[in-house]
């Protein structure tokens, strides 16, 4: 103790010289250059920058939050940027350490990142536990509905209508493709999403044309969005009472971020899925708000029982989500001290059950009706994405050193050979089309032993292989943006098969698509739109409030960012994240409504 008094004495007899030194790392780490001996920006505004910077810090001092779990996270994130950027550079992270002088910049970068993830999380803190005054809205109830509905049809649909007759992705044609018997229908898409949209499809081309079809998916999609939104302003202003500034720019956010504007207005089987995530995360902040009146409201029941059903049918991996959630609600309501009556149990116990058995009646139908082939070891083959992807890259650097019966024991399970050639280092795909589907589990056995071997010869290698594929998930200086912007994708491998089908080669209004596209690079780029057109600002948000429940005891609300860490789970076991940001679309569109529920749990323990 006495030892921590002298070092907080001496820092703070030194405090305006550690902060121009904090200020000098923080400033150095945006403009570091690893592959290149000097800066990436002249030293004059290099000088100007940095006066600005130190002004700022010094106000910065006046707030108190000392709060060490935030340094700890604050360095831990900073190391993972300093590997972010040697990935960035070459997949490596040899331009990071191999001479003293990198290791130097290396150092000053960490220290610099650091700083400025605490000092931004000391900020944050502030505006959300201190400048959280209510915003007053002029309705109530139903009219707020319609108020908030309105305000997303009217920033919603015009882009919509610019991309007529619709924007498709590649696994929309691919769903098509077999559902009309092109190719055998398997269970690799959802199947619910390959017949829903193989009915509007069949619906268009029998009415002569399925561009028409297209075009009402998006409508329809573009009115259910607009719907859920609407009912989550309705939830932030009304029930939570977000303060003015948190629901002015969550609107503006919703109203020009490419993460919306783009996706609302494309099939694709993520759109949909993701908003029925964040209808289920408003249900269960209504949940934890009232939990007796809860159960009691026949309206909350069926939009948690739908949004539970939608999450499991349009995504394989959403029924994880589900399972841990229905776990985490089951506890609850039996530990509730209102359930403590057998038929309150029995009821609440049988709403959660009743979707899932909805899920599995429906899923299994179309499976019958179908005739939908389910690929023995599919399921594996997703879920041991990351272990599959840690074996390519072993197989890609270490292969000579590796003995020859290693090399068989993986060969079963997996083409080892082809392994080091067909690596990429941001997506697993690749990698997992070589798997051996009639693999046994003794294979399965043998080939852990042989990753945990391998694992503990060359570790780094691995835990490099999982951040290479992911680090755009924390790595903010890392452009991650993918737009749709026809009806005929030009990637698609079979365009007789769109010809085909009528599909347009040309959007109705081809010169306001093309400005559409053009507008949504430009809001990628300008300071604000683009920061949150990033989903690194968004996990960075979500870490921030994790330490902030758990520092500020209210560690109630982790269960409510449950959904959100499990989604980010679901993302970093998929196949990749670069130039597929549609897999994280849950977590950019629920962190607003959990930043509200958190500013409303702080002002009620106020109270």
């Amino acid at each position: 103790m006495h030892f921590r008094d002298r070092t907080n004495k001496f820092l703070k007899q030194y405090e305006k010289i550690w902060t121009g030194l904090l200020c000098f790392c923080t400033l150095s780490m945006f403009f570091m250059n690893f592959e290149q001996p000097y800066m990436k920006i002249d030293f004059f505004t290099l000088t100007i920058l940095f006066a600005a910077l130190y002004y700022v810090d010094r106000k910065i001092d006046t707030i108190e939050h000392d709060n060490h779990l935030l340094r700890v996270a604050s360095f831990f994130i900073a190391f993972l940027w300093l590997l972010s950027k040697g990935f960035e550079i070459d997949n490596t992270t040899q331009h990071l350490f191999h001479s003293p002088i990198q290791i130097f910049k290396s150092f000053l970068y960490v220290v610099g990142a650091a700083h400025l993830i605490n000092r931004v999380g000391s900020v944050f803190h502030e505006l959300i536990t201190t400048q959280n005054i209510p915003c007053i809205v002029p309705f109530k109830n139903l009219r707020l509905f319609i108020f908030w509905f309105a305000m997303m049809l009217i920033v919603w649909t015009p882009h919509t209508i610019i991309s007529h007759p619709a924007s498709m992705e590649c696994d929309a044609w691919d769903s098509l493709y077999q559902y009309f018997g092109r190719a055998e229908f398997t269970a690799h898409h959802p199947p619910f999403f390959t017949v829903l949209l193989g009915w509007f499809a069949s619906f268009g081309l029998s009415s002569g044309n399925i561009n028409t079809a297209f075009f009402m998916w998006t409508l329809l999609q573009t009115i259910i969005c607009s719907a859920i939104m609407g009912y989550v302003f309705v939830c932030m202003s009304e029930t939570l009472q977000a303060p003015r500034w948190l629901l002015i720019f969550s609107f503006i956010i919703a109203a020009v971020s490419p993460f919306y504007t783009c996706y609302v207005t494309t099939i694709v089987k993520d759109t949909l899925y993701s908003f029925a995530v964040l209808l289920y995360l408003v249900e269960l902040v209504y949940m934890h708000i009232n939990w007796e009146r809860y159960w009691n409201c026949i309206g909350h029941v069926c939009l948690f029982c739908f949004s539970n059903i939608i999450v499991m049918l349009f995504r394989h991996n959403g029924k994880y989500i589900i399972y841990a959630m229905t776990i985490y609600v089951a506890i609850k309501c039996i530990r509730n001290k209102t359930g403590l009556q057998k038929k309150y149990i029995a009821r609440g116990l049988v709403l959660l059950i009743l979707p899932l058995l909805l899920s599995y009646g429906i899923l299994n139908a179309i499976i019958a009706q179908y005739h939908v082939t389910i690929q023995e070891g599919e399921s594996m083959r997703e879920a041991l994405s990351i272990p599959l992807q840690q074996s390519a890259r072993y197989a890609k650097y270490y292969s000579d050193e590796t003995p020859e019966e290693e090399k068989a024991v993986i060969d079963r399970v997996i083409d080892y050979y082809a392994l080091a050639g067909v690596y990429e280092p941001e997506i697993s795909d690749p990698v997992k089309s070589r798997f051996h589907y009639y693999a046994t589990k003794e294979d399965w056995m043998n080939y852990f032993i042989v990753w945990f071997q391998q694992f503990l010869r060359h570790p780094f290698t691995y835990i490099g292989a999982t951040i290479n594929q992911n680090y755009c998930l924390i790595y903010p200086q890392r452009v991650n943006s993918r737009f749709y912007y026809s009806t005929y994708v030009d990637y698609f491998y079979d365009h007789d098969f769109m010809d085909e089908m009528g599909a347009a080669q040309e959007m109705t209004f081809s010169d306001a698509n093309n400005a559409r596209i053009e507008l949504y690079k430009l809001l990628h780029s300008l300071p604000i739109t683009g920061a949150f057109s990033n989903i690194a600002v968004y996990n960075i948000i979500v870490v921030y409030l994790m330490i902030f429940c758990i520092t500020d005891r209210k560690k109630d609300f982790l269960w409510i960012l449950l959904p959100i860490v499990l989604s980010d789970l679901v993302v970093l076991a998929g196949p990749a994240i670069y130039d597929n940001i549609r897999y994280a679309l849950p977590v950019v569109y629920a962190v607003p409504l959990a930043l509200t529920y958190f500013i409303y749990i702080s002002r009620a323990d106020k109270r």
